[in-house]
């Protein structure tokens, strides 16, 4: 078992003798170490009052993978940027999105709330 890699990319290559002197066909396993969290970035939503009962998120990740959403704290479903809730009450309400890369590295999550007033 291999301890405390370094991220980035990684080979392993095994071979086996028997007794005879016989050996196998060597074996090379090569990854990719990532324990790096993706930064996300809001770029857009409402303000935090506004009449309008609708409400249009954007935001991105600086590394590939998915986004995640929760609007008005339901369980987290599988999104993407301009996120858009709408027919939205007046009061208050909840957005929440993280991302997950390629390596399933979580982000902090960004939460937003805000109201809406007739």
């Amino acid at each position: 078992m291999y301890t405390n890699l370094a991220n980035g990319p990684h080979t392993f290559t095994a071979e086996a003798f028997d007794i005879a002197g016989n050996h196998s066909p060597m074996q090379t396993q090569t990854w990719t170490q990532d324990t790096v969290r993706p930064i996300i970035t809001v770029t857009g939503g409402p303000p935090p009052v506004t009449k309008n009962t609708s409400a249009t998120f954007t935001f991105m990740s600086n590394e590939a993978g998915i986004f995640w959403c929760s609007k008005e704290g339901k369980p987290y479903v599988q999104c993407s940027s301009l996120f858009t809730m709408s027919s939205l009450a007046v009061g208050a309400h909840s957005f929440a999105v993280f991302a997950a890369d390629m390596a399933n590295n979580h982000s902090t999550t960004y939460v937003d709330t805000w109201t809406v007033q007739k």
